[in-house]
């Protein structure tokens, strides 16, 4: 097993992640907020995710595409394309640290088979419309701590339950 896998993303109190394949709003604090965490460990995504994000994100780091079509993506050393999950965790002895940064589908996947250790998570004060949502109820049962606020949003880091004491849920 990966020694750490911890999970990233930002949503409305609804759960709103995205809207046409893009996000639905532009908070440049929760943007350099996320690059910060993320420095230059390995991302796993979807596809979906993949083609939205601009480009430098994938320069100086490995990224990890979930895609039922692989053969469509020119050939990478920082890219690797995989298909299941099972082949996801034949990657394993590769990689010590990484980050889910979504989309939904992925985030379900992992949170659903209890893969990710902890997850730190933007919720976005103002409501947005939206077509894809994150899986709140999957960290429902999740303790978690209030790491940051501001006007637009707040910032929580949620821990796996098996892996703390104990924490505040309603922070």
């Amino acid at each position: 097993m990966f020694k750490r896998i911890l999970g990233i993303g930002a949503c409305d109190e609804k759960g709103v992640l995205g809207k046409n394949g893009t996000l639905p709003w532009y908070y440049p604090e929760d943007l350099k907020h996320f690059q910060s965490i993320i420095g230059d460990t390995p991302l796993v995504m979807g596809r979906k995710t993949f083609l939205s994000m601009p480009r430098h994100y994938f320069t100086k780091r490995v990224s990890i595409i979930f895609t039922h079509s692989p053969h469509q993506f020119d050939p990478s050393p920082n890219l690797i394309f995989v298909t299941s999950l099972a082949e996801f965790l034949s990657l394993e002895q590769q990689f010590n640290e990484l980050y889910v940064i979504g989309g939904a589908q992925i985030y379900n996947l992992f949170l659903k088979e209890n893969l990710i250790q902890e997850f730190i998570l933007t919720k976005i004060k103002k409501s947005y419309e939206g077509d894809v949502f994150f899986p709140l109820s999957l960290l429902s049962d999740w303790p978690r701590l209030k790491e940051d606020e501001t006007d637009s949003f707040s910032i929580y880091r949620y821990l796996k339950p098996s892996k703390i004491a104990y924490a505040d849920k309603n922070a």
